[in-house]
């Protein structure tokens, strides 16, 4: 699968991860920023001061972890993630490593559901593979400070909520006018036990959070893209 993603988050450390399952992607990120319920904007990573995201205090890991196929590169854009090569390979960026104490820089406060935050993120998703229908090539979670959250799949044409059976719960389909493989807008909020998931400034799926609290990764991670 191959994506270009931007992101923009609230109050926590982004992550990029990968799934155990059979999928394909290729991610050029663009920038994270995180917007809090007052207001403050956080840049948590900016592809035009032309560094890749381990430069911005963001973890990035691949499995396998020895001689990956996966690959990371500085490209014009952005940062090129692509697990091409070979489908049963994953890699992504961690904004946190649990029970490690987070280092991103701008990161220090918990995502508190409650309050509200919302994570803002561009990305071109040029190509994208999967097996299931529970499953995506590119995904994002987020989780609040109590370990409740939601994780988004993404595929070429619509983007779901998965439940916390892992299973897909809403989808919704992008409008027409949106060109996923060209750089599209994503605003995911999450107020309380909802999550509001918008395309372009258009309001696209939403539904009750679904990721049960566990104390594994990434599900602890404030936030996972993958």
């Amino acid at each position: 699968m191959l994506s270009v993603f931007t992101a923009h988050f609230h109050h926590q450390t982004p992550v990029m991860t990968m799934k155990t399952t059979a999928l394909n992607l290729a991610v050029i990120i663009l920038c994270f920023y995180a917007k809090t319920a007052a207001g403050d904007v956080i840049s948590l990573y900016d592809s035009s001061s032309a560094s890749i995201p381990t430069a911005q205090g963001w973890i990035y890991l691949t499995d396998p972890l020895f001689l990956p196929e996966a690959q990371m590169a500085l490209v014009e854009q952005g940062t090129e993630l692509n697990s091409l090569p070979n489908m049963t390979d994953k890699a992504g960026f961690f904004s946190s490593m649990p029970p490690l104490p987070a280092y991103q820089p701008g990161l220090s406060n918990p995502l508190d559901r409650m309050e509200g935050f919302e994570l803002v993120f561009d990305i071109q998703l040029l190509e994208e593979t999967h097996i299931r229908e529970d499953r995506a090539g590119f995904s994002v979670i987020v989780v609040s400070d109590d370990l409740q959250g939601i994780e988004i799949g993404f595929w070429k044409d619509a983007a779901w909520g998965q439940e916390r059976k892992f299973s897909q719960a809403e989808k919704g389909r992008y409008p027409e006018a949106v060109q996923i493989k060209e750089t599209t807008r994503f605003q995911l909020r999450v107020q309380s036990n909802r999550y509001y998931l918008s395309v372009n400034q258009t309001p696209l799926v939403s539904g009750p959070c679904g990721i049960t609290p566990v104390s594994e990764f990434p599900t602890t991670s404030p936030i996972s893209c993958f």
